[in-house]
């Protein structure tokens, strides 16, 4: 048996791992996730510490990850960023194994420095003259000797999409036997949704460079709206009304937020609508459900004739209803209970290799 001493305070690093933990029993790995920094012994009696880059907190702090790299385990880091581009390679000397939920495909582009870290912004930046209070760049780029460490974990596909409220929600997080309460998404045939598009969002971020893109999807929102389009993309609503929204909608678009990926992608999977989203075929994640003009409808990151591309894309209503076809059977592959083999032969292969 190996036993795996999980460090994080973030629930859906781990909620996966639990919901499949009678699996990787099964197949020898017992995962404890009551560990904590200064559990010596604890830690000492774990094949392999986790720790998560959550799991102490939001302040990233080095010593800790020496201290723990001392105690003569295998010491893998999680590190679950939204972007490929932020990362923590001043941990690279301390640990066995570097994951990351999504990973740039070119590995090379590891080596240079992006502006605040994430190759959208330095896009942003450079094209739309976007500029920051701070012009920071990557800090600490990745050196060949630690290229093997780079592991891919696995994304938002596996988080907690259960339709129920804010406190149920949080009610059975606290106690496993309830995350198997899996009530299914009810879904409505394509033809029968009465909403073109849905994009409930955010656009307030600290930076600039990433909430400019968000910005500009509303401005080209509400040029569409004009054409007779039916849209909700203003304003937030309670859980009850969004999902609500996101079961009559044929299509979701879903700009970045502080990274590529995001919860609204696999939103639209679930409820049956076909992802609109810039174009992310330049990274590696887990499992890949963006295959362009198949499971999602790349857009360009030039946001500059949107309003066109939309208004295109929307009006032919049987491509819209095929690839969101696509994309949903995709994403019930790695939904509960069928998920549970494909996510723990995954993980398994990241722990034995």
């Amino acid at each position: 048996m190996i036993n795996v001493a999980v460090i994080s305070q973030d629930y859906e690093d781990i909620y996966p791992l639990k919901l499949y933990n009678n699996l990787f029993k099964k197949q020898g790995i017992c995962f404890v996730f009551d560990a904590e920094i200064g559990q010596n012994k604890k830690l000492q009696q774990a094949d392999i510490i986790w720790l998560s880059k959550r799991g102490y907190g939001k302040k990233f702090d080095l010593s800790t990850v020496k201290k723990l790299s001392e105690l003569g385990n295998n010491l893998y880091w999680f590190d679950n960023s939204d972007s490929t581009g932020t990362t923590n390679f001043e941990v690279m000397p301390y640990v066995d194994k570097y994951l990351k939920k999504q990973l740039l495909k070119d590995r090379k582009l590891y080596k240079e420095k992006w502006y605040r870290k994430r190759i959208f912004s330095d896009y942003y930046h450079k094209k739309c003259g976007i500029k920051e209070e701070e012009d920071i760049y990557t800090k600490v780029i990745l050196e060949d000797q630690y290229l093997d460490k780079l592991c891919l974990a696995w994304n938002l596909a596996f988080a907690d999409y259960r339709p129920f409220n804010n406190s149920i929600k949080t009610f059975t997080r606290n106690r496993r036997p309830l995350l198997f309460l899996q009530p299914p998404i009810k879904n409505l045939p394509f033809s029968s949704k009465n909403n073109d598009l849905f994009c409930r969002m955010s656009t307030n971020y600290a930076l600039k460079t990433v909430s400019y893109q968000r910005k500009k999807c509303i401005e080209h929102l509400t040029e569409l709206e004009k054409l007779g389009f039916q849209m909700t993309f203003r304003g937030k609503v309670p859980p009850k009304k969004y999902q609500y929204e996101l079961k009559q909608a044929k299509t979701v678009l879903s700009p970045f937020g502080w990274g590529e990926v995001c919860y609204r992608d696999f939103e639209a999977f679930l409820y049956g609508a076909c992802l609109l989203k810039f174009d992310v075929d330049y990274i590696e994640t887990w499992p890949n459900l963006y295959i362009p003009h198949q499971t999602y409808i790349p857009l360009s990151w030039d946001l500059e004739n949107l309003t066109q591309s939309l208004e295109v894309i929307l009006r032919d209503q049987e491509k819209l209803s095929q690839i969101a076809s696509n994309g949903q059977t995709l994403m019930q592959k790695f939904t509960y209970p069928q998920g549970g083999k494909e996510f723990v032969d995954h993980v398994k292969k990241i722990l034995m290799n």
